[in-house]
């Protein structure tokens, strides 16, 4: 179980509860607002400028990669990466156990 289950449970209530249907965005953000009273979610309207395109990552990830040692680092079967916010399609690290960390080069 997440932790973030119980909040789409107490959303998902409310909404069975007090409100039939939920057709908008507007009427969602309406229901956030009144389904949690004890510990009120924080809502917060996207812009389409919040998005980006993931179809040059994709591509980055599909291609071999090595580090600095020449060693090949299969970025498919990362466990986590970093990726910086200058430079969003730039794999920083990558985890593949817990314990080791290899270093990718663009």
């Amino acid at each position: 179980m997440l932790p973030s289950d119980r909040d789409f449970a107490v959303v998902e209530r409310y909404v069975r509860l007090h409100v039939q249907y939920v057709y908008s965005l507007d009427e969602w953000i309406r229901v956030l607002q009144l389904s949690a009273k004890s510990y009120p979610f924080k809502e917060v309207q996207m812009q389409q400028s919040d998005f980006i395109s993931t179809a040059e990552l994709n591509q980055f990830l599909q291609r071999k990669t090595v580090n600095e040692n020449k060693e090949s680092i299969q970025l498919h079967s990362g466990a986590s990466m970093v990726f910086q916010e200058s430079e969003p399609y730039t794999v920083t690290f990558v985890k593949h156990t817990v314990g080791k960390i290899h270093c990718a080069q663009k």
